[in-house]
């Protein structure tokens, strides 16, 4: 490529800048469909959805509350089925239909509904259960298949 745009009289500095742009480019569209798959893929691995909504006790200290979501990232997300935990506090968003009434909230992302089932009796839920049951007042829990 160089040495054609040499023959057409411009530089070579011209010349390796749009071999550069040209590799950068084709890298570019190739990240974007590598992406694309994996994000494909990950879809196709979540079949099933568990979310959990914690109300923390009043008097529960800020130590307590911590170790609640340490522990969920830690002890539940260890958990062989799980296959991604978030875990988050309120927002806080002043609309009429948002709930910013509970403290903790949990995100886990299974394969399928038998990885969820696995989950509900695996020792480290229940650890999880024993460890913090005394930092909450109140779950809530919602499960869901994406479509």
């Amino acid at each position: 490529m160089v040495k054609y745009m040499q023959k057409r009289g411009q530089s070579t500095a011209v010349a390796v800048l749009c071999l550069v742009i040209a590799v950068l480019v084709a890298g570019s569209i190739m990240f974007d469909a590598t992406a694309a798959h994996h994000e494909k893929e990950e879809k196709n691995e979540i079949g099933f959805i568990h979310m959990v909504f914690f109300w923390v006790n009043e008097d529960a200290s800020d130590a307590d509350k911590q170790q609640l979501i340490d522990d969920c990232v830690n002890l539940l997300g260890a958990i062989e089925t799980v296959k991604r935990v978030e875990v988050g506090t309120p927002a806080g968003t002043p609309r009429e239909v948002v709930d910013n009434s509970y403290g903790v909230s949990l995100i886990v992302y299974f394969k399928d509904r038998a990885g969820q089932d696995y989950y509900q009796t695996a020792q480290k839920h229940l650890d999880f259960i024993e460890r913090n049951s005394k930092t909450w007042s109140k779950v809530q829990v919602y499960d869901m298949i994406p479509k």
